[in-house]
């Protein structure tokens, strides 16, 4: 998985310059994408017919060295069932309760979804690397 938006990059280096970092989300929600998401959040293709963003919390960050600081979804998150087939997941993000994307990055397979199909994600399996 990759890691921060641009926006969250703007906001750590304008902290670094002495500008006070956004308030914290209230809230964080899981999304996927039929496309690759850009830094600046272009790309961002939400499936439809039975999807919905589902609320979730990430993990305590780890840090490896040469690997980076990592964080993970807490919870599973079961996204359906599709009511139309879905085009092909690639992608997900995570969103703060505005809709803006914080965190995003591509699955390693793509994942399909047929009428009445749920995508699950186990706990854990959604890895951020925010370096």
């Amino acid at each position: 998985m990759s890691g921060f938006s641009r926006t969250v990059q703007l906001a750590v280096a304008n902290w670094l310059r002495g500008t006070p970092m956004p308030t914290a989300p209230t809230g964080l929600y899981l999304a996927l994408s039929t496309s690759i998401i850009n830094d600046d959040g272009t790309g961002f293709v939400e499936p439809t017919a039975g999807y919905t963003r589902i609320p979730m919390t990430l993990t305590t960050p780890t840090h490896s060295e040469g690997a980076g600081t990592v964080v993970r979804n807490v919870s599973g998150a079961v996204f359906g069932p599709a009511t139309a087939a879905w085009a092909a997941v690639v992608a997900v993000a995570v969103l703060d309760q505005a809709g803006n994307i914080l965190l995003k990055g591509s699955l390693t397979a793509p994942k399909t979804a047929a009428i009445g199909d749920a995508l699950p994600f186990g706990i854990g399996t959604l890895e951020f690397n925010v370096r």
